[in-house]
């Protein structure tokens, strides 16, 4: 892709003196510094810096000399770009100039050997939403994010006790690529992501979420026999455990398999004396939602996801 396109649409690098005027376009839909928005501009960057990747590329759309669209994308050792849009009402007001910008950004997107792009939007942006869809992206999922104390109550459940844990090493990363693709198998968590890319680049991606820690990576096993696998990260910069993952193999399931998974990932949240266990479960996915409301696990927020797949994914 040029530098410059005949839509308007430039590829700022992070000399270039309208960067930063894109970055504050992004977080708030504004170019003009203010003590806000440049809070929430080092945010982004600290977080995305905190995980050694970094924001790149981030796209300009003009009119003149005037910025009025911008998007940032930040590329996953996982082969997923993961695409940061203004809020709504830029999008309402320039909608075909984001459509552009979205399909510049997968042209090189798919340059860099990515498989796959994504973009979280919320519920309410449906103009955002139309653009994504003109670009070719589609809608993946509405991802509902919740939450649990560390210290809440344990669910009343008989919590099995048959089951073995291996923790993630070399010797043991072939356990973890086998159970993650039996996992896989009739998922109803984003069914639509099965078979997109390489298990090792699923693994690849969710070593790259918080903090990784191979003691909180684990494999359960019921005999002989693989059970699930659970992959816990710590948040970076709070007392948090996320459940990056989390997955019980055909077999097993409707056998207490979810109960026991997180009732360990309870007892590694009193190990690390974290203060909440935090998800993001697929709102289809009624059987999740249901063992995460025993567990105590309460909404905080809902978002939408949109996907565009480039000719290095895997159908």
């Amino acid at each position: 892709m040029e530098h410059d396109t005949p839509d308007g649409i430039r590829l700022l690098e992070p000399t270039d003196a309208q960067h930063a005027a894109a970055l504050r376009m992004v977080v708030s839909g504004q170019t003009v510094p203010d003590r806000a928005t440049n809070h929430r501009v080092a945010e982004l960057t600290n977080f995305v810096r905190g995980l050694s990747l970094s924001i790149e590329p981030v796209l300009g759309v003009f009119r003149g000399s005037r910025l009025v669209c911008a998007c940032a994308s930040v590329a996953t050792p996982g082969r997923i770009t993961l695409v940061y849009l203004p809020p709504e009402r830029v999008a309402k007001r320039y909608r075909r100039e984001m459509t552009s910008m979205l399909r510049a950004l997968q042209e090189r997107t798919w340059e860099q050997a990515m498989a796959i792009a994504q973009a979280l939007v919320w519920p309410e942006a449906s103009n955002t939403e139309e653009a994504l869809s003109d670009a070719g992206f589609h809608f993946l999922a509405e991802l509902a994010y919740q939450e649990r104390p560390a210290d809440a109550p344990p669910a009343r459940t008989r919590i099995r006790t048959d089951l073995s844990f291996v923790p993630y090493s070399q010797h043991t990363h072939h356990l973890f690529i086998q159970a993650l693709d039996l996992t896989y198998v009739g998922s109803l968590d984003c069914p639509d992501l099965t078979g997109l890319r390489d298990t090792e680049d699923v693994l690849a991606m969710h070593r790259a979420t918080g903090r990784h820690d191979p003691a909180l990576w684990l494999v359960a096993s019921c005999g002989s026999q693989l059970a699930g696998v659970l992959l816990l990260s710590q948040v970076l910069r709070r007392p948090v455990l996320e459940v990056v993952y989390m997955g019980v193999t055909p077999e097993v399931r409707g056998q207490g398999m979810g109960d026991a998974l997180l009732a360990r990932a309870v007892d590694e949240c009193a190990r690390r004396r974290a203060t909440f266990l935090t998800l993001a479960v697929d709102s289809d996915n009624h059987p999740a939602l249901g063992l995460y409301k025993r567990w105590g696990f309460v909404e905080t927020a809902r978002r939408r996801a949109w996907i565009a797949t480039g000719p290095k994914a895997r159908h």
